[in-house]
């Protein structure tokens, strides 16, 4: 058969190369065990430098462990609660309000005693327009000033301003110091009015740069406070000008508004001071935080560094011992 004496003469070959090919096998498989050890035994200590230039794995490790919070502490958790100081700037803008609208009125329930005792129509009109006309003007000035020099020191500065008004109405119901300063009565409580009605507007609105950023967890609640003790200014006035008036006459009737509109400048000094101990707190609170993240990040940065280098020479050493035991 043919067929048969062919697959016969094929199949053979491979019986008479079988052992040759075995021991090709065996001499490839020493040479390369050699190699191996050759590479192991001359460069296993670069092994270690490799093993350390590995910037990409390193680096995206090392991002990953400064990124997440120490601790497992979030910001926002580990800030100290708001200061209760915090307050005395919201007693202060009420009681500055509730002084400013007090004196601001006090002409309002004086004007028929006023016009009894000399005023003419004319002059009461004249000190209420130069109240309210420097006020177009002024609230621009008073923010622009605000934002070089502070709030608190641009809030001072006009508190004093309807300090001084205050004390020119009050001098104006002084007989004895109208004749050594040869001025007017009138003239007296003209000056007066203008350096009320030049701080009037900016001791409303100056005192939001303080208390706003304190409290944006209570602002509209804090509104409605201040609100609600500036109209109360207005109220008292209306109530107690028409007693003190009965009672005492026309002068005690126009010191008791001007005192009270002249101690809108204690408020004014009492939330300066406090102001700024509020940011020395702030800003002894923000470096103390920024100390203990850049600790808490040099820590994260050299426990990292050190893993990989514990890790690469670990590696490197067993691979150097497996190599030289093989």
């Amino acid at each position: 058969m043919p067929g048969g004496a062919i697959l016969r003469n094929s199949a053979a070959p491979p019986r008479l190369r079988s052992p040759l090919l075995a021991n090709e096998q065996q001499a490839q498989q020493q040479h390369q065990e050699q190699h191996r050890e050759a590479e192991h035994a001359d460069l296993g200590p670069n092994s270690l430098h490799e093993s350390q230039q590995q910037p990409s794995d390193v680096h995206q490790t090392t991002v990953v462990v400064l990124q997440e919070p120490v601790g497992g502490v979030q910001p926002d958790a580990a800030s100290a609660p708001p200061s209760r100081l915090r307050w005395v700037l919201v007693a202060g803008f009420s009681l500055s309000l509730f002084c400013n609208h007090w004196s601001r009125d006090s002409l309002g329930a004086l004007e028929v005693p006023l016009e009894e005792s000399g005023y003419t129509v004319h002059q009461y009109n004249a000190l209420s327009s130069i109240y309210f006309f420097p006020n177009i003007a002024v609230p621009i000035i008073a923010g622009v000033v605000a934002h070089m020099l502070g709030s608190a020191s641009t809030f001072s500065f006009f508190c004093l301003i309807s300090a001084l008004g205050n004390m020119f109405v009050a001098v104006s119901a002084t007989p004895r110091l109208l004749r050594s300063l040869r001025v007017s009565s009138y003239n007296a409580m003209l000056v007066g009015r203008l350096c009320m009605g030049v701080a009037y507007e900016a001791l409303d609105f100056l005192p939001i740069g303080m208390v706003a950023p304190r409290f944006s967890d209570k602002w509209a609640s804090i509104t409605g406070v201040v609100n609600g003790v500036n109209r109360l200014g207005s109220v008292f006035n209306f109530i107690f000008a028409p007693i003190v008036l009965s009672a005492f006459g026309l002068r005690a009737a126009i010191y008791l508004p001007s005192a009270v509109g002249a101690g809108s400048l204690l408020t004014g000094v009492a939330m300066q001071i406090t102001e700024r101990r509020l940011a020395r707190a702030a800003a002894a609170q923000a470096s103390a935080k920024a100390g203990a993240h850049d600790g808490a990040q040099n820590e994260a940065h050299n426990g990292a560094s050190n893993g990989v280098n514990n890790g690469a020479s670990n590696g490197a050493n067993s691979g150097a011992n497996n190599g030289a035991n093989n």
